[in-house]
């Protein structure tokens, strides 16, 4: 079976909230996962820099204790005209706006394990930098503050026997599972036009675990077709029924 190394780093934070993007007012709802335009956020506010999207895969695990609303005033702002008077001068405006209160939805108490491969330079930079972040350590919103609580090199390998759980699985495994359910996010962010995003449909796991072979009940072979293989990473084992379950990875790209 084929082994590899990769960068394995344990996140958390008191809060966190990944906002959709199509809702600007209102109960402002957040995902249950970061989406992959926000990890590629989190890992270029740690290095301080932007980096090449083709460089790097992730894989991750996150979950969270409970999710709450909190209100929120928001200055909205725009362009303006005419004049205004202040302290017996006379100004042009150049801006004008209101506030509105926003019911904000935020994660509590949130745990990542997230797994990081590629090129040899970016994983030895992130790996140098998670000891040494070069902004503001956070998972979300500028507010939601995070902490590294560990972060090494390990060796991944492929395996038949193996458990998903708390994570993201390509749209394509909709087919073979009656797990999970479907879930549209942004992939990445195109700076280059305009900030764009770019969105992905992805099946988002959170509800229980897909079990892959020897399960029969979890996920679905097409009849004749060769068992995958996934990697896994094997200190992550689980007990069901009698039959032991590595924790599965399955790594997706930020473009």
């Amino acid at each position: 079976m084929a082994q590899m190394k990769v960068l394995k780093a344990k996140i958390t934070s008191i809060t966190s909230s990944f906002r959709y993007p199509q809702i600007m007012v209102g109960k402002i709802p957040t995902f249950e996962m970061p989406p992959p335009a926000t990890i590629y956020g989190h890992l270029c506010g740690i290095l301080g820099e932007w980096f090449d999207q083709t460089a790097l895969q992730f894989s991750y695990n996150f979950k969270y204790k409970s999710r709450c609303y909190d209100k929120e005033l928001i200055h909205v702002v725009g362009v303006a005209g005419g004049k205004y008077e202040y302290d017996g001068q006379i100004y042009k405006k150049n801006i004008e706006g209101n506030t509105n209160v926003q019911n904000r939805e935020f994660l509590f108490d949130t745990e990542m394990i997230l797994y990081l491969k590629g090129d040899d330079d970016i994983i030895k930079k992130l790996y140098d930098k998670f000891g040494d972040i070069e902004y503001s350590y956070i998972l979300g919103r500028s507010q939601d503050l995070a902490t590294c609580q560990s972060y090494e090199i390990i060796e991944i390998e492929e395996s038949k026997i193996c458990f998903f759980e708390n994570t993201l699985l390509p749209w394509d495994f909709r087919k073979k599972t009656v797990k999970g359910f479907p879930i549209m996010m942004p992939k990445y962010v195109d700076y280059n036009n305009y900030r764009q995003p770019v969105f992905e449909r992805y099946l988002q796991i959170s509800k229980g675990e897909i079990l892959v072979y020897p399960s029969k009940d979890d996920f679905i072979f097409i009849e004749n077709e060769e068992k995958e293989s996934f990697f896994t990473d094997k200190s992550e084992i689980k007990m069901i029924n009698g039959n032991e379950y590595y924790k599965g990875l399955y790594f997706h790209g930020f473009k």
